[in-house]
C-alpha cells in the first residue's frame, strides 16, 4: 500500500504481549547485541578481578610502613588476607546472568548487579584502607581493573538512556494491554455472578410469593380474628364466674375463722380456676358454700341476703361447667396465639424472601452497568492499545477483544 495504513491484521488479546516483546526486541535492532558484548566485558572484568585477588593474596612483599609506627607489619599482613579474600566473596556473589525476556529490563538488571558490586567493593576498600595504604605499590592491577569497571558501568548506563524512551514507550503499551486483560477478566467475573443471580431469580418467582403473601395475610387475619373471638369469650366466662364468687369473699374468711375443717372456702371462692379442677373439688366447694349458708346466722355478713343469693345461683347453675369452659378456651387461646405466631414468621419469610429478589435484582442491574462501563473502558484502552502499536511500531492491528468475556444471560 503506497499511502495511509495497512489493512490490520487481526491480534487477540492473549496474543498481543508476544507480538510486543517481538516489535520491541525488534526496534532494538543492534542494541541487544551490543549490550551483550558490555555483559561480556563485566564477566571479563569480574574474572580479572578474582585473579587480581589471588595475586594479592599470594603477595609476600612487605608493607609500607612509614608514618605507621604504631602499627604492627604483621597484623597489617594478616589483614592484607583478610582483604583479599573479602574482595573476592563480594565478587563472586554477584552474576550477571539472569533469566528477564525483555532485553531492556535484561541489561537493567545487569547494570543494577555491576553496581551492586562496584559498591560494595568500595565498602570493603574503605573497610580496608590502612591496607591499601600500607601495599599502595602493589594495588595497580585493583585500580586498572576499577576504572575499567567504572568505563563500562558509564557505557552501559548510556547505552540504556538511549533506549529510554523506546522502553518506556513499550511500558506504556504493555501496561494499557494489562488494563485490557484485568478489564476482561472484571467482565467474566461480574458476568458470572449476574449468571448467578438470575440462576435463583426464577420467572415469575416474585409473582407467586406475593400471591402466597396475599394468601398467608387473610389466613392471618382470619387466626387473628378467631384468636380474638376466644380471648373475649374466655374473658366474659371469667368476669361471669368471678362476679358469682365475688361477694363471698369476706363471708368465706369469717366462715373459715369459724369451721374446725382444715378444707377451706376463701381459696376456691379467691381463685375459683386453681382449686376447682376435678368434679370433687367442685362437689367439695359446694358442700362447702352449704355450710356457709347454714351458719350465716352466727356471722355478722352485712350483704347476707346477696350472699345467699349468690350460693343459690352458684350451687343452682352449671357452675362447674363454666370453669371447665373457661380453662378449655384458655388452651384454646394459647393455641391460637401459636398458630398466629406461626402464620406471622410464614409471612415475616415471604417478605424477606420478596426483598431478597428485590435486592437481588437491583444488584443485578448494578452490575449490568458496572459492565456496561467497563466496556465503554475496554473500547477506548483497545483504541489507545491499536494506536500504540502503529505508532510506536508502525504495525497496524484490529485488536479482539470481545471474543474473551461471557455475555450474562438477559
Amino acid at each position: 500500500m503506497l499511502f495511509g495504513k495497512p489493512k490490520p491484521s487481526e491480534v487477540g488479546l492473549d496474543e498481543s504481549e508476544r507480538l510486543l516483546e517481538e516489535l520491541f526486541a525488534k526496534k532494538l535492532g543492534a542494541w541487544t547485541p551490543r549490550m551483550e558484548r558490555f555483559k561480556g566485558e563485566l564477566a571479563q572484568v569480574q574474572e580479572n578481578f578474582v585473579k587480581a585477588c589471588e595475586r594479592f593474596d599470594e603477595l609476600r612483599a612487605e608493607p609500607y610502613m612509614e608514618n605507621l609506627f604504631w602499627m604492627d607489619p604483621e597484623s597489617v599482613k594478616r589483614h592484607k588476607v583478610s582483604y583479599s579474600r573479602a574482595l573476592k566473596n563480594v565478587i563472586e556473589r554477584f552474576t550477571f546472568e539472569n533469566d528477564i525476556a525483555n532485553p531492556y529490563q535484561k541489561y537493567e538488571a545487569i547494570l543494577a548487579d555491576a553496581e551492586g558490586m562496584n559498591g560494595e567493593m568500595l565498602k570493603t576498600n574503605a573497610t580496608f584502607k590502612q591496607v591499601l595504604y600500607c601495599y599502595s605499590p602493589h594495588i595497580g592491577d585493583f585500580k586498572r581493573i576499577s576504572s575499567q569497571l567504572e568505563r563500562l558501568l558509564l557505557d552501559i548506563r548510556s547505552e540504556l538512556s538511549k533506549k529510554s524512551r523506546e522502553y518506556e514507550e513499550y511500558k506504556s503499551l504493555s501496561e494499557n494491554i494489562s488494563k485490557l486483560e484485568s478489564y476482561v477478566d472484571d467482565l467474566n467475573t461480574i458476568g458470572g455472578s449476574i449468571d448467578s443471580i438470575l440462576a435463583s431469580l426464577d420467572a415469575g418467582r416474585k409473582d407467586a410469593i406475593i400471591k402466597q403473601e396475599h394468601l398467608l395475610l387473610e389466613e392471618l387475619n382470619s387466626k387473628k380474628s378467631a384468636a380474638k373471638q376466644i380471648e373475649d369469650d374466655e374473658k366474659a366466662l371469667l368476669n361471669k364466674v368471678h362476679g358469682l364468687v365475688s361477694s363471698l369473699g369476706r363471708a368465706s374468711k369469717k366462715f373459715d375463722h369459724i369451721s374446725p375443717k382444715k378444707l377451706k372456702l376463701n381459696p376456691f371462692v379467691e381463685a375459683p380456676l386453681e382449686h376447682i379442677k376435678s368434679e370433687r373439688d367442685y362437689k367439695e366447694f359446694v358442700a362447702l358454700l352449704f355450710e356457709l349458708r347454714e351458719s350465716m346466722d352466727r356471722l355478722d355478713i352485712k350483704n347476707s341476703a346477696e350472699v345467699l343469693r349468690n350460693i343459690e345461683d352458684i350451687t343452682g347453675s352449671e357452675f362447674y361447667y363454666m370453669i371447665e369452659s373457661a380453662r378449655s378456651l384458655n388452651v384454646k387461646k394459647s393455641m391460637a396465639r401459636e398458630e398466629v405466631e406461626v402464620a406471622q414468621r410464614m409471612l415475616n419469610e415471604l417478605h424477606k424472601s420478596e426483598k431478597d429478589i428485590e435486592s437481588m435484582a437491583l444488584e443485578s442491574e448494578s452490575m449490568k452497568k458496572d459492565m456496561e462501563r467497563i466496556k465503554n473502558l475496554m473500547e477506548d484502552g483497545k483504541r489507545m492499545v491499536e494506536k500504540q502499536f502503529w505508532s510506536y511500531y508502525a504495525k497496524a492491528i484490529a485488536l479482539n477483544v470481545h471474543s474473551a468475556p461471557k455475555e450474562p444471560s438477559s
